[in-house]
């Protein structure tokens, strides 16, 4: 009741503000996502299970991961064309804080960074390729950007891509790979 006055008393206030006011609380879908993995999270993801990944070799749950693909999280931002569901970043977002609440021992951020980086700036081959295997949940992918600067700054890559015949020989150290062991391909930032 108290946000619907708030609301209320803002709708009188528009002409103070000079124009519309942005809604920024969830709509009926977006709490109907939420919940729903909320509910997922909090029946398939026990800290037990947590604790348990952090002793695993790749670190995280391969039956956890499976279930993530088959109710559509591992598709959710992945355009329609290349199989995905074609939502946007709010709803990427709320399942993201979802997985972050239980601490889910999965390599869902790893991969959708890449994957968002390939649907916005691969080439038609590499998105036929890898994104209908990440949206069934058969690709795990990671990103290496860091290096010896943590900043996230054009001029802090010093790992170089040298193109030879039909391969990119990759010179450089990249640090805190998020994933690395768990990944079947790695989005590297580099300078060619």
């Amino acid at each position: 009741k108290c946000l619907e006055e708030d609301w209320d008393y803002l709708e009188d206030k528009k002409s103070f503000y000079k124009g519309n006011i942005m809604d920024v609380l969830p709509n009926e879908e977006e709490q109907m996502i939420r919940n729903s993995a909320r509910v997922f999270f909090e029946a398939e993801c026990p800290t037990s299970l947590v604790r348990e990944m952090e002793k695993d070799d790749q670190g995280y749950s391969r039956e956890l991961w499976s279930k993530m693909s088959e109710v559509g999280w591992l598709s959710l931002v992945i355009p329609e064309a290349y199989g995905g569901s074609g939502f946007g970043m709010t709803t990427l977002g709320i399942v993201m804080a979802e997985t972050g609440r239980v601490l889910a021992p999965v390599p869902f951020h790893s991969t959708m960074t890449a994957a968002l980086a390939i649907s916005s700036f691969g080439t038609e081959q590499q998105k036929h390729d890898i994104l209908p295997l990440v949206a069934d949940g058969n690709q795990i992918l990671t990103w290496a950007f860091t290096e010896e600067d943590p900043r996230y700054l054009p001029e802090t890559i010093h790992t170089t891509g040298e193109v030879q015949g039909d391969k990119l020989i990759v010179n450089g150290t990249k640090m805190f790979v998020d994933n690395f062991e768990a990944a079947d391909q790695i989005l590297i930032v580099c300078r060619t």
